[in-house]
């Protein structure tokens, strides 16, 4: 049972005042020691003097002077906020009688306290059936949303009153109104694991197919992933879909492999699952999933039903490469090596399984590719690269246990046969060897020396965040303000990684905060783009300018972080002064910006309550919804609309008016490419098409029964471009190549 609300001393006492003046006028007596235990605080000595000279006239007054005032007193209470507030405590206490009576006084029965709270959701959240029978016999509004679009029966599943809920259930209660971030009740019990609460929504009828709009979780999708294989199995009996997909195109089977949950696993299985499914973005399946976090007995189940343990993903990446990150999990290893699978296979990025290994500081692993036969040689991947992770990113950083000492990577390095000791600055930067970086120093090495594309020593150490040897570097005359041949410095770069404390230090030691470099980007506007929540926060705290605009397209910080849908960012850029409403060159608005962004819904809210236009026409006459729709994003349509979009307003214009036509841009990089995991058969495109035409879709919201992929130009690879990392001569951009090859849900 989750916690209750307590009710305010104010509140206490009102309510305390009220029942003092009711039961005087019905000639009841009322309980001291009941009114002191409701807790009032201070209030309370005012309440035993006011209750003494109510009850005790002869100590104080004669009785018609005390019922005078008692008269008076009542008079003035009952003002319509007093009664209001009286009700809100009395029905969250499920005090029948007060309840009954302050609304015979005029309270209001949908009165609402500072949550939003009204009476009924107050009275469903404590399991008070007798109250919110009263209320609703005096036209309580039971689908009333309070708080973030709380509804009574959202509120009693929430804090598992099942009683409270079947009854508002019986008094048709809606069960598919949402909360602003799109969860229904039954979504909600199933988040909670709350097994009953599942069951009863079920019988009633609830829809099985909602979605959450920040992940794109169904009811069956969340069970998935907290592994409750008993809700999974319920909702599997309610027919939920099987193939429902989060925004990134992830299944339930999916979820399960990753989570090694084995009985969700089975259960889904033993419902049809798609096991040769993959997902949206990365192209991973569910062995490549299982193998990644080492779920032995999982990949076993998933290869004896026939999954594929020879695919790849979209950057080539086998099982063997996903599984090389999980530590000691040479038991994983083996099994998919004696399937077959090449120890010295290269993905996309020019990587072997051993690199990923280690990269991940996993010896065991490192270990037992060497012992297969894999090729030693390192290549541009650093080992204990994990390490340079920060921890506000997408990525986890190394497991528990790697990379914890000097050892453990000189053991790596033996194994692999690497060379130890750097011979320059640069590699003495990049391995962090401090030691060799003060060698170095002392023998003369320039602090300031550039490799081909004008990065420094600082520059490396900022953009990997080695915050001792950056501060080294400093102390030893680098140049902070130094930009290579891209206009960027050191501070751009430990705000592109996300590197804080390296940021802190930077500008501690004179960095300017807002250097433009040579594009118009200043370091916020990196750091926003990557959605680095805590070097935005320390820049803005230096005084970084949100509203500062880029020299080609005039975007600001807010504008690019809308793109990579990263709304605490978005939050904080306009907590410190961000002017959402700034339009990029074109008059292309944030909300322009958000509608070609898959799951941004939220984002959208946000920007729509900061005053963006929902129907703002760019320079070219196109609008927001219709952008949605030429990128393929069926969730961003449908929520424009509900906000009031007109689709009609740029139709026929000749402007973006075909929807997914972005697949017609696929391969040029010049232009923003559809997302992943939209236009991806003609039927996401109709239902597309239907909307915009002012048509309920006909087809299900999860894709049960895909069709044929939709014709299209070339593949548009879902918005990446995979690149040969190993062919970038630019070792920074190589780092941060290599850096999003790892892979992620």
């Amino acid at each position: 049972m989750r916690s209750r609300p307590i009710a305010s001393a104010a509140a206490a006492v009102a309510l305390l005042l009220l029942q003092i003046g009711i039961r005087c006028e019905a000639g009841v007596e009322t309980p001291l020691s009941a009114a002191l235990a409701r807790g009032a605080g201070g209030g309370l000595e005012l309440a035993r003097r006011l209750e003494r000279s109510l009850m005790d006239g002869g100590h104080s007054a004669s009785s018609l002077s005390t019922t005078r005032l008692a008269s008076r007193l009542s008079r003035k209470m009952l003002t319509n906020e007093t009664l209001n507030q009286g009700l809100l405590t009395a029905a969250e206490d499920g005090d029948i009688y007060v309840v009954d009576t302050l609304l015979g006084q005029g309270a209001d029965v949908d009165a609402v306290d500072l949550n939003g709270n009204t009476p009924l959701i107050l009275a469903a959240g404590n399991g008070h059936i007798d109250v919110m029978r009263v209320l609703l016999n005096h036209g309580a509004d039971i689908d009333f949303q309070g708080y973030f679009g709380a509804t009574a029966l959202w509120t009693a599943v929430d804090l598992e009153e099942l009683d409270a809920a079947t009854f508002l259930l019986e008094q048709n209660a809606d069960m598919e109104i949402t909360t602003d971030d799109g969860a229904t009740a039954l979504y909600l019990a199933a988040s909670n694991s709350y097994l009953p609460g599942v069951k009863v929504m079920l019988e009633h009828g609830a829809k099985v197919e909602t979605r959450y709009l920040r992940t794109g979780h169904t009811p069956l999708l969340r069970s998935a992933w907290l592994g409750d294989v008993d809700i999974v199995r319920a909702l599997l009996d309610y027919n939920a879909d099987t193939e429902a997909r989060t925004t990134f195109g992830f299944t339930a089977l999916h979820i399960a492999s990753l989570a090694g949950n084995l009985e969700v696993v089975t259960a889904l299985l033993s419902h049809s699952a798609d096991i040769q499914a993959v997902s949206f973005g990365n192209g991973e399946n569910v062995v490549h999933l299982a193998a990644w976090r080492g779920h032995l007995q999982v990949l076993r189940v998933l290869l004896g039903k026939g999954a594929n343990v020879t695919a790849v993903d979209v950057a080539d990446r086998s099982a063997l490469h996903y599984a090389a990150y999980f530590p000691d999990n040479v038991a994983v290893l083996t099994l998919l090596v004696d399937d077959g699978l090449d120890v010295n296979k290269k993905n996309a990025y020019g990587s072997t399984p051993v690199h990923l290994a280690a990269w991940s500081g996993n010896a065991a692993n490192v270990a037992f590719f060497v012992s297969k036969g894999a090729d030693k040689d390192p290549g541009d991947i650093i080992v204990c690269g994990c390490l340079n992770v920060e921890i506000d990113s997408d990525y986890e950083g190394c497991p528990e246990g790697n990379c914890e000492s000097d050892e453990d990577k000189q053991e790596i390095m033996h194994l692999l046969g690497a060379a130890s000791t750097p011979q320059t600055l640069i590699e003495a930067v990049n391995a962090n060897d401090m030691e060799a970086v003060r060698r170095l120093l002392a023998g003369g090495e320039d602090v300031n020396a550039s490799d081909a594309n004008g990065d420094t020593p600082l520059i490396f150490a900022s953009a990997a965040g080695f915050e001792p040897i950056v501060v080294v570097l400093l102390d030893a005359g680098a140049d902070v303000a130094a930009r290579d041949s891209r206009g960027f410095n050191a501070l751009h770069f430990a705000a592109m990684f996300g590197r804080t404390d390296t940021v802190n230090i930077l500008i501690g030691r004179g960095a300017v905060v807002d250097d433009p470099g040579v594009l118009g980007f200043t370091a916020l506007h990196l750091s926003a783009e990557e959605g680095k929540l805590r070097a935005t926060r320390a820049l803005l705290a230096a005084g970084a300018d949100p509203n500062a605009r880029t020299l080609k397209t005039g975007s600001t910080p807010i504008a690019l972080a809308v793109v990579g849908n990263h709304i605490d960012v978005v939050r904080q850029l306009i907590g410190a002064g961000g002017d959402a409403t700034i339009a990029s060159v074109g008059g292309v608005t944030t909300l322009f910006d958000a509608s070609a962004t898959v799951g941004s819904e939220l984002i959208m809210d946000l920007l729509i309550e900061e005053g963006v236009e929902v129907n703002a026409r760019s320079d070219s006459g196109s609008t927001a919804v219709e952008f949605a729709a030429y990128y393929g994003n069926k969730g961003g349509v449908e929520h424009l609309l509900s906000k009031g979009a007109d689709p009609a307003l740029a139709a026929g214009d000749g402007v973006l008016d075909e929807v997914c036509g972005c697949l017609e841009d696929a391969g040029d990089t010049s232009l923003r490419q559809c997302p992943r995991g939209t236009c991806q058969t003609q039927s996401d495109i109709d239902e597309i098409d239907q909307l915009m035409k002012g048509a309920e879709p006909e087809a299900s919201l999860s894709g049960s029964d895909r069709p044929s992929p939709a014709q299209r130009s070339p593949e548009p690879g879902m918005g990446t471009d995979v690149e040969d990392c190993s062919q970038i001569s630019d070792r920074l951009a190589r780092l941060d190549c290599v850096s999003w090859s790892a892979p992620t849900t």
